[in-house]
């Protein structure tokens, strides 16, 4: 966090901000580009919200589930497709020199993308915040708006925007780090995404013979969106193990803890799967409950 740090407090820091209007499905993005230089106070806000959301935070791996107040958690960009298009409309629109204008300030945007750049050492290092956007007029919609004006208030008519500093996704290199869990979701898709990988990996579960029933597993997870942030998870940290875990490397590992002793298991071996111990199956596979399953090193990690 202290190269990001250094990067947003940099006195020569360049700010550009970019409002970007989705396309349904995965249509090409648009963005149009805040014409206004941002000045020293709206950086310093930035900064704030910044200082806000990672003083004293350790950073942690993304699951989908929990969120600890003092973590951070993280994934890697390239799993974020919205990202990639989000990127090519704001590229987009530098090309094109895109500016915003009181026609194209009505338009249906979804994000504000702040956008802190310098130079170091011949390279351009970028941070970039990510937020959901609201323009004021609709927050105030079939509403009276005041302002102060000469120390009176008088009613307006005129347009408003204002720039709150808000984050909730910033985004450095090869990570994006949440903010605002609830806000990410909704930005970047991602329970879409989790549910076309796990469909896509439908197979290969149906392939784990440590399992009684995996289809039936398989199964108890479609249309569960903490299952399957979770499940997911697994799917992209661990697949080719899972495949040739035996029956017994997992049985002769799990029946040494006491947080597994509820756990049935058949003739063979396999555990067998119900509908109370989903959850609890994903979660050794996931290590939220073992750190390192398999070489016996048991360890309850932070925020469960």
């Amino acid at each position: 966090m202290e190269f990001i740090k250094s990067i947003i407090s940099n006195t020569n820091v360049n700010v550009r901000m970019y409002f970007i209007k989705k396309t349904r499905g995965k249509g090409e993005h648009t963005a149009v580009i805040f014409p206004n230089g941002l000045n020293d106070n709206i950086k310093a806000m930035f900064q704030e919200n910044f200082d806000y959301f990672t003083n004293g935070k350790e950073v942690c791996e993304y699951d989908g589930v929990h969120h600890a107040a003092e973590t951070i958690q993280t994934v890697p960009t390239k799993e974020l497709d919205e990202w990639k298009r989000i990127k090519s409309a704001i590229e987009s629109a530098e090309r094109k020199g895109k500016l915003i204008d009181k026609q194209s300030l009505y338009d249906d945007y979804s994000l504000l993308v702040s956008v802190f750049e310098v130079v170091s050492h011949s390279k351009i290092q970028k941070v970039y915040f990510v937020s959901k956007y609201r323009n004021t007029d609709f927050w105030y919609k079939k509403s009276f708006k005041y302002t102060y004006t000469g120390g009176k208030l008088k009613e307006v008519e005129k347009d408003i925007f204002i720039i709150n500093g808000c984050i909730d996704v910033m985004i450095s290199g090869e990570n994006a780090y949440i903010f605002m869990p609830k806000n990410f979701e909704s930005i970047f898709n991602y329970y879409k995404k989790s549910e076309e990988i796990l469909e896509s990996n439908k197979d290969s579960i149906g392939s784990w013979n440590f399992l009684n029933d995996p289809h039936k597993f398989y199964n108890s997870i479609l249309g569960r969106k903490i299952a399957t942030l979770k499940m997911v998870r697994v799917l992209q940290k661990t697949p080719i193990v899972l495949n040739k875990l035996t029956p017994q490397e997992v049985k002769s590992t799990l029946i040494g803890y006491d947080e597994f002793r509820d756990i049935q298991y058949d003739k063979s071996d396999r555990i067998v799967v119900t509908e109370k111990n989903r959850d609890m199956i994903i979660d050794i596979l996931l290590n939220v409950y073992a750190k390192n399953l398999f070489n016996n090193e048991l360890m309850r990690l932070k925020g469960i």
